[in-house]
């Protein structure tokens, strides 16, 4: 016959086991709702791989920082971040000072306000953003955002700015063309290394035309030749159509000329659809009866010279 433990000690042993019984369910439940814990070498390397940067967080290069014009460069940093989120930091990051200073000046992303991007781009400035005194130097030229027009301060501005910032260089190239055309395509040379394809075509057209240097046609055509090949800068493959249907610095070529103004044309480049319509007219590599829809694709841009032209050829404007 078995042993049969004293009464006395299954009275204590049964609440002992209920209580571990207790205890056990307790600690797995605890276990299940209490988030587990990486290892320390994870816990070390998580901030550091969360730090992320205003350049990485709205997704721009030096170079673009200092290149894209103030529409494109707010659409580009907001694309990936909120308008809230750079107004926050935009009081201790020059960066994203700077992109708050172009989304209220071009209305990208942000309602356009004038006195507030006074007051933006001034803040961009002063923690040393370029494109803060460059739209400075746009707003006190032109007298807007509660700025005293001050032409002379204008131009400090965009002297100041043009140090490093390749719109600076650019529209300060365009003033000095005329007066200092040696300058100016230093200017234009410069900015353009920055690949700001603006000051490319310039680059172009200086080469083209011989204005403050050399004349090289074969420089030129290559120049529009790769503006072309990025196939967004209509002007430049218009104007490498012009090369192709003059001759100038390349066997004359009507047909690739035309062909290369239809690129310029799809592009919405104005210039581009009034020359089609002028090759029309001239019956080389346009049919003939082309050449009003041209013109008035290119009056509908805006284009002045192909308004006249649809006048001439309908006999009232569109």
């Amino acid at each position: 016959m078995p042993d049969t433990p004293p009464a006395g000690a299954a009275r204590l042993v049964t609440p002992a086991l209920i209580a571990i019984g207790v205890i056990a369910a307790a600690f797995l439940v605890f276990q299940w709702i209490t988030p587990s814990s990486p290892p320390a070498e994870a816990v070390r390397e998580t901030p550091a791989a969360a730090q992320v940067g205003p350049r990485e967080r709205y997704g721009l290069t030096a170079a673009e920082e200092a290149s894209l014009w103030p529409g494109a460069l707010a659409n580009r940093a907001l694309s990936s971040s909120s308008l809230d989120l750079v107004e926050a930091a935009a009081a201790e990051d020059p960066l994203s000072a700077g992109v708050l200073c172009a989304a209220r000046f071009s209305g990208q992303g942000a309602p356009q306000d004038d006195a507030a991007a006074a007051q933006a781009c001034a803040t961009a400035k002063a923690q040393g953003s370029t494109i803060g005194a460059y739209v400075l130097s746009l707003l006190t030229r032109a007298g807007r955002g509660g700025i005293a027009a001050d032409a002379a301060a204008a131009d400090a501005l965009l002297r100041e700015a043009a140090a490093t910032d390749a719109r600076a260089q650019h529209d300060l190239a365009m003033s000095l063309r005329a007066a200092k055309p040696a300058q100016a395509r230093g200017l234009a040379e410069k900015c353009a290394a920055q690949g700001m394809t603006d000051c490319t075509f310039l680059v172009a057209r200086m080469q083209q035309t011989g204005e403050g240097g050399t004349r090289d046609t074969a420089a030129a055509l290559a120049t529009y030749q790769r503006l072309t090949d990025s196939e967004y800068h209509p002007a430049g493959t218009r104007e490498l159509a012009r090369m192709y249907l003059a001759g100038d610095g390349v066997p004359r070529d009507v047909a690739k000329g035309v062909d290369l103004l239809k690129r310029a044309e799809v592009l919405d480049d104005p210039e581009a659809s009034y020359l089609l319509g002028v090759q029309a007219e001239k019956g080389e590599g346009v049919a003939k009866d082309e050449a009003l829809a041209y013109y008035r694709r290119a009056a509908g841009l805006g284009y002045a010279p192909a308004q006249d032209a649809v006048a001439r050829l309908s006999g009232a404007k569109p």
